[in-house]
């Protein structure tokens, strides 16, 4: 299950086929629900978007069939952490693939995020994105998620999180810098296994660099089996 970042889902569609390819079921959440015509699931609030993907996980993959793993991008990496905390109450066997995970500590006001966010994609530009989702969420929900992932504390959360976990960015990600990685990795005390992989590109390598991505998620996969 792959939770995209600020709600946008074209742009991990690659990431999906790439996983599906690889023998897993890929599913991407649409929250909070910019892609869809219907009314919106989930307000843009990361918090909101976590709760709504720990429901869709015991509404729908309850049945314990398969293993399940959890990978988020960016703002839906912060989600998706939040989303296994609660899914880790009654299922062990999944894992965690937090991916460009946001906002370090030094991009936490909109000051310190705009010094980096112009070097974030400088091998991977942000014209990817689906703009016609940009243009449905509207700069005062995307602004609204921002401010929600920038008060949100990763580094804390992380210390309850049990199930196996894998950090993993583009080696020129700004956003996701290797030592924020790190500090979530070593911050991560009571998970059974916990590690930083690092591959191509940058921010937003699940559309630059999807094979490396999902051979990543495989991995998480067959760790489960």
């Amino acid at each position: 299950m792959i939770v995209p970042g600020l709600g946008l889902t074209r742009y991990v569609r690659r990431l999906r086929e790439e996983v599906r390819r690889r023998g897993s079921v890929a599913t991407v959440l649409d929250v909070p629900g910019y892609g869809s015509a219907s009314s919106r699931r989930t307000a843009p609030e990361i918090g909101a978007i976590a709760d709504a993907v720990a429901a869709w996980v015991r509404q729908r993959a309850a049945d314990h069939r398969r293993p399940l793993v959890l990978v988020g991008h960016s703002t839906g990496a912060q989600a998706a952490l939040r989303a296994a905390l609660q899914i880790q109450q009654w299922r062990d066997d999944a894992s965690v693939v937090l991916a460009g995970p946001t906002f370090a500590p030094g991009q936490r006001t909109l000051a310190g995020l705009l010094l980096r966010a112009p070097v974030a994609y400088r091998h991977d530009p942000p014209w990817e994105l689906d703009p016609l989702q940009l243009l449905r969420a509207g700069p005062r929900d995307l602004l609204a998620l921002i401010r929600s992932g920038q008060r949100d504390r990763p580094e804390l959360r992380v210390r309850e999180l049990r199930l196996p976990l894998t950090l993993t960015a583009g080696i020129h990600d700004a956003l996701a810098p290797r030592g924020w990685l790190e500090l979530l990795r070593s911050n991560a005390i009571a998970s059974r296994r916990a590690h930083v992989v690092v591959l191509g590109g940058s921010h937003n390598n699940p559309w630059t660099h999807p094979a490396q991505l999902a051979s990543v998620v495989r991995s998480a996969d067959l760790t489960l089996r």
